[in-house]
């Protein structure tokens, strides 16, 4: 990862990049079972990267909050959106173009919040002067 314009981190190979690439252009080819399928497998790759493979999606999520990596709140949305990844994969859900752009973007502001904008606050905070 790298500092860009602003302070934006770009990664070039991460998985978080390679990941949204292929997400990206199943739903542009409007192939929304596809693309919901890498929102779940994407989803479950990064709460693994932070917190390891707890060998069920509760379990790895329950750790990932745990961790402090996302509040009760957050933890629901997510449930709720790997439900709907679930419910793609094993019981035949023919997702929708916005239910898809919805999930997509939870997962994003989950990304974004995590791997972007923690490291920008660390940044900054070392900008700031302490108090006198």
């Amino acid at each position: 990862m790298t500092s860009g314009v602003h302070g934006v981190y770009i990664w070039h190979d991460h998985f978080v990049s390679r990941y949204l690439k292929e997400i990206y252009t199943t739903l542009f080819s409007k192939s929304y079972a596809l693309a919901t399928m890498g929102i779940r497998a994407l989803l479950e790759r990064v709460m693994v990267d932070l917190v390891g493979d707890k060998g069920s999606f509760k379990e790895t999520l329950s750790s990932f909050k745990g961790a402090g990596h996302i509040g009760e709140t957050q933890r629901k949305t997510l449930e709720d959106t790997l439900e709907f990844g679930h419910a793609t994969m094993h019981r035949g859900y023919k997702p929708t173009q916005t239910d898809t752009e919805i999930a997509l973007g939870i997962v994003e502001g989950i990304i974004e919040s995590i791997y972007i904008h923690s490291p920008q606050a660390a940044d900054l905070r070392k900008r700031v002067p302490e108090r006198k």
